[in-house]
């Protein structure tokens, strides 16, 4: 029941994201770190949210990402699931079909994570929450 509590706001991300897809981007004030490609990252965006190398950030906060970037949702994910990994985070609820959502815990955080693809762009939504 707890996988599902904390996956369904991955899919929710999904759903709506699945609308947003391509729309305009908002800028964030108070930033400090640059990310590569977009808009620039807050002061306080967490370093444990990894920002994918290969993407644009269209919106960023203190604690989720939204990118978008032409590279497969499978590519996307492999690299997360390996920096996650890495970073001693533990998988535990994951879902892929057209889209892949995924809930990653570490301690008392959780990282829920939905990427999907329309039209050649594949769309990155990423959140950190603590319980």
């Amino acid at each position: 029941m707890k996988k599902f509590a904390l996956l369904a706001p991955a899919l929710a991300m999904v759903l709506l994201g699945a609308g947003c897809a391509g729309g305009a981007s908002t800028s964030t004030s108070g930033s400090s770190a640059v990310a590569d490609k977009g808009i620039s990252l807050p002061a306080d965006f967490p370093k444990a949210i990894p920002v994918y190398a290969n993407g644009k950030v269209d919106d960023a906060s203190a604690d989720s990402l939204d990118m978008t970037t032409s590279d497969s949702k499978e590519v996307v994910y492999a690299w997360y699931s390996e920096q996650l990994t890495a970073a001693g985070w533990k998988n535990t609820a994951e879902r892929k079909e057209k889209s892949v959502a995924a809930v990653w815990e570490k301690g008392n955080q959780s990282m829920p994570i939905s990427i999907f693809s329309v039209g050649g762009e594949t769309t990155i939504n990423v959140s950190l929450s603590t319980y």
